[in-house]
């Protein structure tokens, strides 16, 4: 089911997918992926009243099924049996919707872990509505979006972008004013 995709969103993430035709270009593409993917941008609906901010902690999978991640400020605190990995969010954009207690949040992703974003959001006490698993409000699904990635290689820039966030409409019906 996964032929020719570039990289992988959490199950319940809506947004931009990006495939390659051709085996081979996949192959080389995935192998360099960090080194292509020169932006990646998500859309959020998050508990609170978020600001811009940059949040840098390390991740780790805590449980035995590697189903839920951890997120904490220090390498020291990741246990000695775990494997963590330094991650970095940027929250570039905030607009708080008060009547529901819900920020809209751009998010600049560094890494591309996974979790990365649920987690990290979590760990700062801006949980993404629909997401249960990291304190999230029930919702009738993860308010997470993949709104643009843009890949370059040495021989052209592209930009793939979600026009727009259909799930946050009903919140937000005036979205694309702050893309």
């Amino acid at each position: 089911a996964e032929r020719g995709l570039l990289y992988r969103l959490d199950q319940d993430t809506s947004g931009v997918l990006v495939f390659c035709k051709k085996q081979e270009m996949h192959t080389h593409l995935r192998s360099e992926f960090q080194n292509i993917a020169k932006e990646k941008i998500y859309g959020a609906l998050v508990h609170g009243r978020c600001v811009n901010d940059t949040v840098s902690s390390w991740i780790y999978f805590k449980d035995v099924d590697n189903k839920k991640a951890q997120s904490v400020v220090s390498a020291s605190q990741v246990p000695k049996d775990k494997k963590g990995q330094k991650a970095q969010i940027e929250i570039i954009h905030s607009t708080y919707l008060e009547k529901h207690d819900l920020s809209f949040v751009l998010i600049k992703l560094k890494e591309g872990l996974r979790h990365q974003i649920r987690v990290q959001l979590s760990m700062i006490g801006h949980s993404i509505l629909g997401d249960s698993l990291y304190g999230g409000a029930k919702a009738p699904r993860l308010f997470l979006h993949a709104h643009c990635y843009k890949l370059e290689t040495p021989t052209e820039l592209k930009k793939f972008i979600s026009p727009s966030f259909p799930l946050f409409d009903r919140f937000f019906p005036d979205i694309k004013k702050f893309l």
